[in-house]
């Protein structure tokens, strides 16, 4: 069995009550895709990071307190995310995704599907070649048997409780959604429509439809399904469907509770996400109070046990033109239409200064410099009641291509009284275009943006007051060294380097990490060539910044 790396977090739980509660991940970035909840817990995935790295987060579904989380940084995994999870009877958590090995080129493609044991133990791992992959969900659903389908791209596995495949479905073309009645009816849907056939292979029926189905339910044996636009019941036996008009703007889906079957709009609606209860007998759509949290998007609602489980997605970076990005969020209430109880934070000042910049030119034709930034950021806490201990800040992506470069995301352990603020360290490094004069002045300009996340890692009860922006300009005349005058030797190394400055005086010495923070800062005041020793640095790469009398010299250095 193979052991994953994970984080595993401690969160306090607050005076109010738990009845309603939210989980927004103060560790990375997060883009949840689905949620599944089982006896005890509440489990999302989807990926995480700068590049895409499958993720998962198992919480505690009474409580809102999260167990543990994590992803496997193993570069021989590659990049990818998880898209559907399910929670077995037996409490193993079977989640499905697919991997790629490039951040930035679709190439060896795979759907994964793993089983881990609730403490997080990687039980079953199976990987299979898809070069439908990466623009197609992988869906689960677990059978009356124990086993669990599979659907990677035009393909579903059935796969038993050993990881072994026991039957398999080949040519189906781009699996959306998944399910079965019983063991003997497999119902799936793609572009194209709804599809029921028997495990034999034999077509029962199907509905093709001109736009692509967005939900799916199964209830004994009825099989319900929705694009929006209308929803439709078929009953296994009969001839033909039916059909009801929805007339939803926006994508819908399904849920069923107590019985019951229900339907939701995805994404945000003004003045709410539409929601309605079907009613069987009737045959009509009773219209219920929607989903109206400001500034947020419904992805999904799952019922269990009197509660609603919502998966949601904060667009927190909406007025950059940076990478776009969602960081998601869970939620329990006991109705879509609950206020939303949490706190209200967000960045109120920015007192930053360029320390340095290395200017480059891109292609050899297009100047633009790696800047590096230092300072102080004031965050507010906005509630009148509710205190903060502690809370993340995310600065806007940058890494252009490549997004191994990535985007700055910390977590605070800072606490905020309600109506006060707090200012703390800030140090960020990203690469931008420049002006650069015939006369060489280097003119860098920029409007830069910070947006705090989760506080006392719940939702945002306000998001619009979140994000603080400050432009900065900088024009510099001054000579920088040319790289000939210093050298740095050796490198790369692994705990001191040389540093020959000539006849310049060596004044400072500054080392900073890949997310921009200084972590060595040294006064030297000496001639020549000085020996500084880097001490038990992590491996990887770092900016060696050296100061001199005749100006500075930026310059990567790599410690293996």
């Amino acid at each position: 069995m193979k052991q994953l790396l994970f984080l595993f977090l401690s969160i306090p739980l607050f005076s109010w009550s738990q009845i309603e509660y939210s989980y927004q991940s103060q560790n990375k970035w997060t883009n949840y895709l689905d949620l599944d909840v089982g006896a005890e817990h509440l489990v999302c995935v989807g990926s995480s990071d700068a590049c895409w790295w499958p993720y998962l987060s198992v919480i505690a579904k009474d409580s809102g307190e999260i167990i543990w989380e994590g992803y496997d940084p193993n570069p021989e995994v590659g990049f990818g995310t998880y898209t559907n999870v399910v929670v077995a009877s037996d409490g193993s958590i079977w989640v499905a995704g697919w991997l790629v090995a490039a951040d930035d080129v679709w190439v060896e493609e795979r759907a994964i599907l793993t089983q881990y044991s609730p403490e997080g133990t990687i039980n079953i791992h199976l990987e299979e070649l898809d070069f439908a992959a990466p623009t197609a969900f992988s869906f689960l659903h677990e059978m009356p048997n124990g086993n669990m389908l599979w659907s990677s791209g035009s393909t579903i596995r059935e796969i038993d409780a050993f990881g072994q495949e026991v039957n398999s479905w080949d040519e189906l073309d781009q699996v959306r959604f998944l399910s079965a009645v019983g063991d003997s009816v497999l119902v799936w849907i793609n572009d194209y429509g709804v599809h029921v056939q028997s495990f034999a292979g034999d077509e029962i029926f199907s509905h093709f439809t001109v736009v692509t189905p967005s939900g799916l339910e199964v209830m004994d044996d009825a099989i319900f399904w929705t694009d929006g636009l209308s929803m439709y019941r078929y009953i296994l036996g009969e001839e033909t469907h039916e059909q009801w008009n929805l007339g939803y703007e926006e994508l819908a889906r399904l849920y069923q509770d107590a019985g019951e079957i229900y339907v939701y709009e995805l994404f945000e609606n003004n003045p709410g996400n539409r929601h309605g209860r079907f009613q069987l007998e009737q045959g009509t759509i009773e219209e219920l109070e929607g989903w109206t949290l400001p500034g947020k998007s419904l992805l999904q609602v799952e019922a269990d046990n009197g509660y609603l489980y919502q998966l949601g997605v904060e667009p927190f970076e909406p007025n950059t033109n940076d990478r776009f990005l969602f960081h998601s969020f869970v939620r329990r209430s006991e109705l879509l239409s609950t206020p939303l109880i949490a706190p209200d934070i967000g960045v109120t000042g920015i007192e930053m200064t360029i320390d340095s910049f290395n200017v480059y030119f891109q292609d050899g034709l297009f100047p633009y410099a790696t800047v590096y930034w230092s300072g102080f950021i004031q965050v507010t806490n906005f509630h009148s009641t509710v205190a903060v201990q502690d809370f993340a800040v995310s600065a806007p992506a940058d890494g252009g291509f490549n997004c191994a470069e990535g985007r700055y995301f910390q977590g605070f352990e800072e606490s905020i009284e309600p109506g006060a603020s707090v200012q703390v360290q800030y140090n960020y490094f990203f690469s931008l275009p420049v002006e650069v004069s015939d006369e060489g002045d280097v003119t860098i300009q920029r409007e830069f943006c910070l947006y705090t996340v989760a506080p006392n890692s719940r939702v945002d009860a306000v998001p619009t007051n979140n994000t603080f922006c400050e432009t900065f300009i900088l024009v510099d005349d001054e000579e920088p060294i040319a790289p000939a005058d210093v050298h740095i030797y050796p490198n790369p190394t692994r705990d001191y380097v040389h540093i020959d400055a000539g006849s310049a005086l060596i004044e400072h010495i500054q080392l900073i990490d890949q997310s921009g923070r200084v972590i060595q800062h040294t006064t030297v005041g000496e001639y020549g060539v000085f020996y500084h020793a880097l001490g038990d640095l992590p491996v990887g790469s770092y900016i060696l910044i050296v100061d001199t009398d005749n100006g500075r010299l930026r310059q990567r250095l790599m410690v293996y």
